[in-house]
């Protein structure tokens, strides 16, 4: 397989499968994670929220910059 503007065509084919060197030890994880991230959508999780959830900060970092929040709305007691 070739794509527009590749110049390895004049020399060779393109592999397909992993390369000494690209991360091909990583093949298993990916592997795995490709299989979570599938069962996910599956079960309709938003891809969006996937997505926002791989680019998120840590809950330190939202603490760090954001603090805590002026009311401590998970103090109040139960209605009855």
């Amino acid at each position: 397989m070739t794509y527009p503007g590749d110049t390895t065509a004049a020399t060779g084919p393109v592999a397909d499968g992993p390369v000494a060197g690209d991360g091909a030890g990583h093949d298993a994880v990916d592997g795995a994670v490709d299989e979570a991230v599938m069962g996910l959508l599956a079960e309709h999780v938003p891809l969006t929220l996937l997505v926002d959830l791989v680019d998120a900060p840590t809950s330190a970092e939202v603490l760090v910059e954001e603090g805590l929040p002026g009311e401590e709305w998970w103090d109040r007691p139960e209605p009855s």
